[in-house]
């Protein structure tokens, strides 16, 4: 499948937030984030998401699965893979 270029605040990754992603699996995606910090098997990925101001920011975090070793707390990173 090719690849959807999709903001952060897009109206299939906001869907995808209530429908447990089943909008997005199977599909390559790529996101822009700062690493949180290593996971069995990953990483962490976060972006923040504000709705009307700073003090309302909530984190969006995904899960990075890759065999590779993790980048550093606080870089920010795009990585492209398949939504599962």
């Amino acid at each position: 499948m090719p690849t959807r270029s999709r903001s952060a605040c897009s109206t299939s990754t906001a869907w995808s937030a209530f429908d447990a992603g089943h909008t997005l699996t199977g599909h390559q995606i790529a996101l822009t984030g700062f690493v949180l910090g290593p996971e069995p098997g990953g990483f962490q990925l976060a972006r923040l998401v504000i709705t009307c101001c700073a003090a309302d920011a909530q984190p969006i975090v995904a899960q990075v699965l890759t065999s590779a070793a993790p980048p550093a707390r606080d870089t920010w990173v795009t990585v492209t893979g398949t939504f599962d």
